[in-house]
């Protein structure tokens, strides 16, 4: 997916804490001035994230206003669920499905959004028919949402 997002613009820039990316970056602390960015894509990263809020902010800084912001993470329901006591790999497999995560969200994801003051959507896989969703391979339940924001032109 890189090559083809760095075709579509000279701009592209990747960023991971942990991983192989063009730059080492905290998403609390986003190292890239304010209203620099016109799109950030965001695909499962902010489960892993203890301080996710800061992480919301801190995207809606460097998105210029008009700014695109592309979120995919594990939806487990209606409501987020998160507890801090849950440390232990057993228990955030059991409860986050994966050992790393540290909450499952909900579809009330969008609220979280908007207070970071995001202008959001929610789009979902399951609108499309069965033989597309086939098709696709798009009907696994925890990964069929996909929630499109935007930073307001004024604030």
């Amino acid at each position: 997916m890189i090559p083809w997002l760095v075709s579509l613009s000279c701009e592209y820039l990747n960023v991971d804490l942990q991983h192989p990316a063009m730059r080492r970056m905290d998403l609390t602390n986003i190292d890239l001035p304010d209203c620099s960015k016109t799109l950030v894509w965001c695909s499962h990263v902010l489960e892993h994230i203890t301080d996710d809020r800061k992480a919301l902010s801190e995207i809606f800084r460097v998105l210029a206003p008009g700014g695109l912001l592309v979120l995919q993470v594990p939806i487990g329901g209606d409501e987020t669920f998160e507890d801090p006591k849950m440390v232990s790999d057993a228990d955030r497999l059991e409860n986050f499905l994966q050992e790393d995560h540290v909450r499952l969200y909900g579809r009330d994801f969008t609220k979280r959004l908007e207070e970071a003051g995001f202008d959001c959507e929610m789009l979902s896989t399951a609108s499309l028919s069965d033989s597309d969703q086939s098709l696709y391979a798009l009907k696994h339940p925890v990964y069929r949402e996909v929630f499109v924001c935007r930073r307001p032109t004024t604030t």
